[in-house]
């Protein structure tokens, strides 16, 4: 991928399977979902250095845009996106979250508290169901439809 070439939807499993089941979904949308991925995979990105790789002046020209899109805050986005990408990641290499966590310098604890918050299970169950099952959450958490 070039630096001025957005990526591509494909090149992120959960995303992928997220957009061909809702390929109704506004462009700008799918642009600004499949950005933050690439922006942050399974780390931490803030508001503010988000909105600066978008070319926004601000976190709070970030918020407006959430808005207008009818997205959730960035906060949550950003913390379903991370789960998702920790998924993905785990299931390609079959690593554990600690040792994910570990390998990206973050510490394990935090990961599994993330994971929690988010989806409201623990990782183990998390995992034990897939991909596909956190793919389905998460289009009800954006849009409030199931799969």
């Amino acid at each position: 991928m070039h630096p001025g070439t957005p990526p591509s939807p494909e090149s992120f499993p959960g995303l992928s399977l997220l957009f061909q089941r809702h390929s109704d979904l506004d462009p700008a949308v799918v642009g600004l979902l499949v950005t933050l991925r690439a922006a942050a995979g399974p780390n931490y990105i803030s508001a503010d250095e988000f909105a600066e790789r978008l070319g926004l002046p601000s976190r709070f020209a970030l918020a407006r845009r959430l808005r207008r899109l009818e997205l959730p805050p960035f906060r949550s986005l950003h913390a379903r996106i991370r789960v998702l990408a920790m998924l993905v990641e785990a299931e390609n290499d079959g690593a554990s979250l600690s040792h994910l966590a570990l390998r990206h310098g973050e510490d394990p604890a935090s990961w599994f508290r993330l994971v929690r918050r988010v989806t409201g299970y623990s990782w183990s169950c998390l995992s034990a169901h897939g991909l596909p099952q956190l793919v389905c959450q998460t289009a009800l958490f954006f849009w409030g439809v199931g799969m």
